[in-house]
């Protein structure tokens, strides 16, 4: 009798504890944030810690004006959103913004950039 008691008590304290989640999290990126390049990419990407959905990510660049660079084509990966780039032709900093989608986890979103 003893036993069960100990045991319902332990059952009972387990779902007062906090639960451990494992939120996704950008992990790396190409170029890196606050990278500066001599060489214009053809691409960027960004790499979460959790595999991601096959539809709704979002991955856009923008250059120094606000104006869109990046060509649409998103590829998805595992982890891994790609996206390619038109040719950069004005220097300065190039934004990159990005919204992950990951199965039963809340978007993850952010956005970071480079100079070119």
């Amino acid at each position: 009798m003893k036993r069960m008691r100990v045991l319902v008590a332990v059952v009972a304290l387990s779902f007062l504890l906090p639960a451990t989640a494992e939120a996704n999290s950008l992990v790396s990126s190409s170029p890196t944030a606050g990278a500066v390049l001599v060489v214009a990419p053809n691409a960027v990407s960004v790499v979460g810690s959790s595999p991601l959905q096959s539809d709704g990510n979002q991955l856009s660049v923008t250059d120094p004006q606000g104006n869109a660079v990046d060509d649409g084509s998103i590829s998805v990966s595992d982890a891994s959103v790609v996206v390619g780039l038109k040719p950069l032709t004005a220097a300065g900093v190039y934004t990159v913004s990005y919204t992950l989608l990951a199965a039963g986890e809340a978007p993850l979103q952010g956005s970071f950039t480079f100079l070119f």
